[in-house]
């Protein structure tokens, strides 16, 4: 809504009016509503259930992380 508008465009709102009963509570903000589905989003957008699914490979990446660092440190130390 432009700063110096006197009321919503949109909806007809105003400061002496209040909000307009007719509109939508989230016309026009782009949000999900109640029946959204998190995890079928995530699922269409990246191919699994949810972000917390790829916990194992996380790990075992640290893993190998932790033990090529461990192997380079051994390495430097006696050589």
């Amino acid at each position: 809504m432009p700063t110096e508008a006197l009321a919503c465009p949109e909806c007809g709102a105003d400061d002496a009016t209040g909000w307009n009963e007719r509109a939508s509570v989230y016309d026009g903000t782009d949000l999900p509503d109640e029946d959204f589905d998190y995890a079928e989003f995530i699922q269409g957008e990246f191919g699994h259930p949810s972000p917390h699914a790829s916990r194992k490979t996380v790990l075992r990446l640290g893993i190998a992380a932790l033990v090529a660092g461990s192997i380079a440190f051994l390495l430097a130390w006696f050589l």
